[in-house]
C-alpha cells in the first residue's frame, strides 16, 4: 500500500474481488473516495481499518458479500462504531450490509455533514433519525422501520422510505421544497394524502402503492402536481371514477392505479368512454383490478409511446381493438412489451399480429379468464363468430333459396 499513499480516489466496487479486506488500507491518507461495494470480501470490517483516512467523504460499502453472508462491517449487527470518526464523510453507501438494529443516538451528529445516505435492505428497526438538515438523498427503502415521518429537511431532493413498517398519517406539510421523488409504498400509512403535496413544485415521482389505510376519493388536488411523471397510487382503498382531469398532466408517462375501488370515467349506455383520457405520451398504464366497464377503447392504439398496459380483472366487454398488436415507438422503434386483458369479459376473435403473438409467448396468460375470446393463440376456435354483415349475407343467401323455393 505504501507505493499508493498518494492515491486520492480508490473504486473497486462490482467487481469479483475475494478475501480481506487490508488493514493497510488505513497508510492511504490522502484518500477521498472509497467504493468497495458489490464484491465477494469477507472478514470484518473495523475502526482499524480508517485510522488514518481522515480526507475522505465518500465511502461505499454495500453488497459485500461472501456465498451471499453480508461482510461484517463491525462485529455485530449494530450500526458501526468507526463511523462516529468519519466526521467529514458527505456520501455514506452501506446497502445489504446485515445491519439488524436501531439508528444509534449518535447517528445524527456523526452525519451532520452527510449529503447522500443509502441504508436500504437491511433490517434497521425503530423510528426515522431527525435533524439531518444537509440530506438530499435518503434512501432507507427495505428495512423494518416504524413510527411516522418526522420533519422533513428542506434540502431533500430523494426520499425513498417504501418497504418497511412505517405508520400515521403522511406529514401535513413535507417542508421540503427541491423535494423530486418521494417514495413511501409499502408501509401502513393511513388517512388522506395531504392537499400540501402539490405545493412541492419539483416532485417528477408520487408512489404512495400498497398503503391499505389510504382512502377516500381519488384525491382532486393531485391536478396540481404538474411535474408529475409517475403516479403510483395502487393498493390502496380509493374509490368513485377516474378523474377526466388526468389528461391535464401532460408530463405523465407511468400511472399505476390497479387494485382500487375505481369506477370508470364516464359511463353511458354501459360503454366506457375514455376519449381524451389517456395522454399520448404514456409508457405504463396499469388499472388492473379495479371497477372498470366497458369496452377497451380504439384510441388507446394510437398511443405511439406505450409500453405496458394491464388492464387485467376488471369488467371490460366487447372486442379486443385490432390495431393493438401493432403498436409501435416512433421515438424509439420499439413495440409494446406487455399486455394483460385477463379476467375480463372481453369476446370476439383476438387480432392478430407477429408483436400479439410474441407477447404471448412471454405472457400465456393475458387472455385468461375471457370465455368470450377465440381464436389463435387459443385452442377454442371462431366457427361461429361473423360479423353482422356476415350474418345478414348469410340470412340474404336463405332468403333467396326461400324465394326460388316458392
Amino acid at each position: 500500500m505504501s507505493r499508493f499513499i498518494n492515491l486520492v480516489t480508490l473504486q473497486l466496487q462490482d467487481n469479483k474481488i475475494t478475501g480481506l479486506v487490508p488493514l493497510e488500507i488505513s497508510m492511504l491518507t490522502n484518500l477521498t473516495v472509497m467504493g468497495l461495494g458489490g464484491n465477494n470480501l469477507h472478514g470484518a470490517i473495523t475502526e482499524e481499518h480508517f485510522a488514518g483516512l481522515h480526507n475522505l467523504r465518500m465511502i461505499g460499502l454495500s453488497d459485500i458479500t461472501t456465498r451471499g453472508i453480508p461482510c461484517n462491517l463491525s462485529h455485530g449487527p449494530q450500526f458501526p462504531s468507526w463511523m462516529q470518526r468519519l466526521p467529514d464523510i458527505h456520501k455514506t453507501e452501506i446497502s445489504s450490509a446485515g445491519i439488524a438494529y436501531q439508528f444509534p443516538y449518535w447517528f445524527s451528529t456523526a452525519f451532520s455533514k452527510v449529503t447522500y445516505l443509502d441504508v436500504s435492505n437491511n433490517s434497521i428497526s425503530g423510528g426515522l433519525p431527525a435533524n439531518m438538515e444537509t440530506m438530499s438523498l435518503k434512501r432507507l427503502y427495505s428495512n423494518q422501520l416504524t413510527g411516522p415521518i418526522p420533519q422533513l429537511t428542506i434540502n431533500l431532493t430523494l426520499l425513498d422510505l417504501s418497504h418497511n413498517s412505517l405508520s400515521g398519517p403522511l406529514p401535513s406539510n413535507f417542508g421540503a421544497p427541491s423535494l423530486r421523488w418521494l417514495h413511501l409504498s409499502s408501509n401502513n400509512f393511513s388517512s388522506h394524502i395531504p392537499g400540501s403535496i402539490c405545493g412541492l413544485q419539483e416532485l417528477i415521482i408520487l408512489d404512495l402503492a400498497n398503503n391499505l389505510s389510504i382512502s377516500g376519493t381519488f384525491p382532486s388536488f393531485l391536478q396540481g402536481c404538474a411535474n408529475l411523471g409517475l403516479l403510483d397510487l395502487s393498493g390502496n382503498d380509493f374509490t368513485g371514477r377516474l378523474p377526466i382531469w388526468i389528461r391535464d398532466l401532460v408530463e405523465l408517462r407511468y400511472l399505476r392505479l390497479s387494485n382500487n375501488f375505481l369506477l370508470p370515467v364516464t359511463t353511458k349506455d354501459q360503454e366506457l368512454y375514455y376519449y381524451g383520457f389517456f395522454l399520448s405520451s404514456m409508457v405504463t398504464i396499469d388499472l388492473s383490478s379495479n371497477y372498470l366497464t366497458g369496452g377497451i377503447p380504439e384510441e388507446i392504439t394510437s398511443l405511439e409511446l406505450l409500453k405496458n398496459l394491464n388492464l387485467s380483472r376488471n369488467y371490460l366487454n366487447g372486442r379486443i381493438p385490432h390495431k393493438i398488436g401493432f403498436m409501435q415507438s416512433l421515438s424509439n422503434i420499439s413495440y409494446l412489451s406487455y399486455l394483460n386483458l385477463s379476467h375480463n369479459n372481453l369476446s370476439g376473435r383476438i387480432p392478430s399480429g407477429s408483436q400479439l403473438d410474441s407477447l404471448y409467448l412471454e405472457h400465456p396468460d393475458m387472455y385468461s379468464g375471457n370465455n368470450g375470446l377465440c381464436g389463435p393463440p387459443l385452442r377454442r376456435n371462431c366457427s361461429r363468430d361473423f360479423s353482422s354483415h356476415q350474418i345478414f349475407r348469410r340470412m340474404h343467401g336463405v332468403l333467396n333459396i326461400d324465394e326460388n323455393k316458392n
